[in-house]
């Protein structure tokens, strides 16, 4: 009988909480760009023969550059995101990230003609709540619901 009323107890107080908002997907907050195309002229040449491209992200912030996850991708041919880094014809292609701001590198080779460019912001909380995906498979990673899509555009190198 104790333990009759013990549960109806323990059934009538789990019963009065409330619950609380719903929260929201883990891969709401992860964010791609647009598919930018950048021209040789939007490339510096540094002293050391490599070409740096640097590219305005303003939603990478601190807490993405130390705890979460920038992927940069380049289209390869007509219908391939490729993710970087990788070699493409001899030319290796590189990427480094700091808040507000991609910056890709050139290697072995001077920039010619035109380069797209696209970008997935994952910040820490979306990288954990999707530890399944392959970040470096752009057609998985667009299946995500709920990405959020901005642009990219060409920043000023800094000095």
């Amino acid at each position: 009988m104790k333990r009759i009323l013990l549960a109806l107890m323990m059934t009538a107080a789990l019963s009065a909480c409330e619950k609380g908002e719903k929260g929201d997907p883990g891969n709401a907050n992860v964010i791609g760009t647009n598919a930018a195309t950048y021209y040789p002229s939007d490339w510096i040449q540094t002293t050391s023969g490599t070409w740096l491209l640097d590219i305005a992200a303003p939603d990478i912030t601190q807490d993405v550059v130390d705890y979460g996850l920038v992927m940069v991708y380049i289209k390869a041919n007509a219908n391939t995101w490729t993710a970087l880094p990788a070699t493409i014809d001899g030319t290796e292609i590189l990427f480094s990230i700091s808040p507000a701001t991609i910056t890709v590198e050139m290697n072995n080779s001077t920039p010619v003609g035109a380069l797209t460019f696209r970008a997935v912001i994952v910040p820490s909380n979306a990288r954990k709540a999707n530890p399944g995906v392959n970040w470096y498979n752009y057609e998985e990673v667009k299946k995500l619901q709920g990405i959020r899509e901005v642009s990219l555009t060409a920043g000023a190198i800094k000095g």
